[in-house]
């Protein structure tokens, strides 16, 4: 009987031990699978995912392949969880400063020349909900930044060496919400080349966070250095891209003179669309000498043209009065007329201009409006309108 003891003793631990390793599913539930659509994404990207209670994951580096986000090691539902609904947060790129979680900075690089430090100045975040009956979480991502286009032509001769402009480059994301805002200083921002079309433009393109500013973007080539001013003061949104209007043509000879242009609005594209319109031929408003109206686009002035059957109505108006009319047929009599709220001007003061039309087909009837004096001499001014695309050279004492 004494020897039977020691049998039953192995059997019986044999059993508790048994009883006290939980199988698989007591441990944990359902595997977490993530995945994404995302086709802006590369295979071998890394990405930060977040979840709420109970996972309590915070940061958690996922790998980017086919559609698919996966971790250094398998997630899993908790054992016996409820149905019930799980916030999950994702951002990329990835970095392991932001293992705390809570608000964070995220900043585009200031030097996007080199084909990485550009992709990677685009943040992007999704946010999702997912329950443990949920076999999977699927992101959607959406463009954090914005992006700004240049369409530049390089009639110079010489090889472009940099395009930059200062911008603030930074904003503060939340881990749970995102909620961006900028932040920090604003920084020399190095744009990428990238890409050149048939016709010898090339497209340079910048990543900035979100703000409302003015530009000015400095073109150095090997013999010169260009100046292109931002028009107005844009406000530069989330998730959209601004190229500019006008191409933008570099000329040899004329590196000391700024260039103005204006941009458009438009949705977040990974590829430049070349979509812009030819440059205006013209001069700027001072470099002309005939008194008249003018109309003013990204610094180039032109005669103000509109159209009647039978004729061009042009806006030049006579020497040695402020009357105007139709240039191919004068017979019909003066159009318009132009008067200023004085007949001594000062360069780099305002006044007010009032313009009166006769009939001018598609002009603007009557109005006033402010208008600096930007240039006096032999015995004229030429006028920049501060309300409208208008420039005015009258006659002065």
């Amino acid at each position: 009987m004494n020897k039977c003891i020691p049998i039953l003793a192995v059997v019986l631990l044999a059993a508790l031990s048994c009883q006290r390793e939980p199988n698989s599913k007591d441990k944990h539930g359902e595997q977490l699978v993530f995945k994404t659509e995302d086709t802006i994404l590369r295979d071998g990207d890394l990405v930060g995912v977040s979840m709420d209670a109970p996972l309590s994951y915070v940061n958690v580096k996922m790998t980017y392949s086919s559609g698919s986000l996966t971790p250094a090691n398998k997630l899993h539902w908790p054992a016996a969880m409820p149905d019930s609904a799980v916030n999950f947060f994702a951002y990329y790129p990835y970095s392991a400063e932001y293992n705390d979680g809570g608000t964070v900075v995220f900043s585009a690089a200031p030097d996007q020349t080199s084909d990485e430090a550009f992709r990677t100045s685009a943040l992007m975040t999704a946010g999702t909900m997912a329950s443990v009956n949920s076999p999977s979480i699927e992101f959607i991502f959406d463009q954090q930044m914005s992006k700004v286009v240049f369409y530049v032509r390089n009639d110079s001769g010489s090889e472009i060496k940099d395009v930059f402009f200062s911008a603030y480059p930074s904003i503060q994301f939340n881990m749970e919400t995102a909620s961006p805002r900028v932040c920090g200083e604003k920084v020399d921002i190095h744009a990428h080349l990238s890409a050149t079309s048939a016709e010898g433009v090339a497209a340079y393109e910048a990543i900035i966070a979100p703000q409302k500013t003015a530009l000015t973007l400095t073109v150095k080539t090997a013999a010169s250095e260009y100046t292109a001013i931002l028009s107005t003061t844009t406000a530069f949104e989330s998730g959209m891209q601004y190229p500019n209007e006008r191409l933008v043509v570099l000329e040899a000879g004329k590196a000391s003179k700024p260039i103005k242009f204006g941009v458009k609005e438009g949705a977040w594209a990974t590829t430049p669309d070349f979509m812009y319109e030819e440059p205006i031929t013209g001069a700027d408003l001072t470099e002309l000498t005939d008194p008249g109206l003018y109309s003013v686009n990204a610094g180039i002035a032109t005669p103000l043209y509109t159209y009647a059957e039978g004729s061009d109505q042009y806006s030049l108006i006579s020497s040695g009065t402020s009357r105007g009319w139709r240039l191919m047929n004068p017979a019909l009599g003066d159009m318009f007329s132009v008067s200023a709220s004085s007949s001594s001007f000062k360069e780099g003061n305002s006044y007010t201009v009032s313009v009166k039309s006769f009939g001018l087909e598609g002009f603007e009837q009557d109005y006033s409006s402010k208008a600096k004096a930007v240039k006096v001499a032999n015995g004229l001014v030429w006028l920049q309108d501060s309300n409208k695309n208008y420039g005015y050279i009258m006659m002065s004492e």
